[in-house]
């Protein structure tokens, strides 16, 4: 960019950058967790290699057993596990603010960085949705990881994570096809006890069999589904006269989020969601990977950030700068999750 020629200026932004992150990132935060969507839902974890490793543990310790008091230990058994892994996507949300709004912030009053609060409040907002449409998507180009490339049984995402899930079954996760039927309880509760229970059977992979012993385990925390489905599934409840059960205590998900469970799991309705799709979704399985960002302050402290405000500059009569964040996210049992797709709109009558 012209005019940042020397390492002066280059330290001048660096610092700038960092007055600004601190000022507004606790808003710019709050913001964004604000809502009950999947940016705030799933887990988050800093990330500090260079890529991001996910480790399949797909097959457990079979050794040993029952022996006598001088019999044999039997023979030694060991875990499975299966790595894989990706890359950081980057995401930004630019800002600018013209010399003309700065100059009625300083003429009223306020400091000059008042005049980047509107600006960088609704900054927020709209990187929101750019996170929502991201993780409920697939992946396109330099997008990052979304739900659907996580969650299939590899009829339309063929890979994840760049090993095939004809070859590595335990990629696939609970598949159900509702066959334009409306959602029922007969389907939740076969999708719930697949995600605990495995399906029952070893399932035959091109380089590995996935055997029933080491699948199941998951526990449903939410489902998440489209606000179609979601009013379907409210008028099945009050045609049924069931009301909602409290959820236990230590619920991964807040129970205030909605009225709406299934087996003491909330029941949420979201515009991003696929049409006619619901999600079953483990949260202990799912991690949104962050690649810290590093600024340094006037006081040359470090200062690692998941969100930064980077100041990029002047263009004419205007400053420019951007929000920014390095994120991926990974599922690392998509097995003991589910998924419901071709599920009707109607209501019961």
């Amino acid at each position: 960019m012209a005019g940042l020629t020397t390492q002066q200026n280059l330290e001048s932004l660096s610092q700038i950058s960092a007055t600004l992150t601190h000022m507004f990132k606790p808003g710019f935060v709050e913001v964004l967790n604000e809502e009950a969507t999947l940016w705030s839902l799933l887990p988050k974890h800093k990330n500090q290699a260079e890529a991001t490793r996910v480790k399949f543990h797909v097959g457990r310790n079979t050794g040993g057993g029952a022996t006598t008091e001088t019999g044999s230990v039997g023979t030694a058994g060991y875990q499975v596990y299966h790595s894989a892994y990706t890359d950081y996507a980057i995401y930004t949300k630019p800002i600018e603010v013209t010399d003309f709004v700065q100059a009625k912030s300083m003429a009223s009053g306020h400091g000059n960085f008042d005049a980047w609060a509107d600006e960088v409040a609704r900054a927020a907002n709209d990187m929101r949705m750019d996170l929502e449409e991201a993780l409920w998507g697939a992946q396109a180009d330099n997008a990052s990881l979304g739900i659907q490339d996580a969650l299939d049984d590899g009829s339309t995402v063929a890979n994840y994570l760049g090993l095939a899930r004809a070859d590595y079954p335990f990629l696939k996760c609970i598949y159900l096809d509702a066959e334009d039927a409306t959602i029922s309880f007969a389907t939740l509760r076969n999708l719930f006890r697949q995600v605990h229970h495995g399906t029952g059977s070893d399932i035959e992979g091109g380089e590995m069999t996935f055997v029933a012993g080491d699948q199941g385990g998951g526990r449903v925390d939410v489902v998440l589904t489209t606000p179609e489905i979601e009013t379907a599934y409210e008028a099945l409840v009050t045609a049924n006269n069931r009301y909602p059960i409290a959820p236990a205590v230590n619920s991964r998900v807040d129970p205030g989020l909605t009225d709406l469970l299934y087996k003491r799991a909330p029941v949420l309705g979201s515009r991003f969601c696929l049409d006619n799709n619901l999600f079953a979704l483990d949260l202990s399985t799912w991690s949104i990977e962050i690649l810290p960002q590093t600024l340094i302050d006037s006081n040359g402290q470090r200062h690692e950030h998941d969100f930064a405000l980077v100041l990029e500059g002047r263009s004419g009569q205007k400053v420019t700068a951007f929000w920014r964040v390095y994120f991926q996210l990974v599922c690392t049992k998509p097995w003991r999750n589910g998924r419901v797709v071709n599920v009707s709109h109607s209501e019961p009558s």
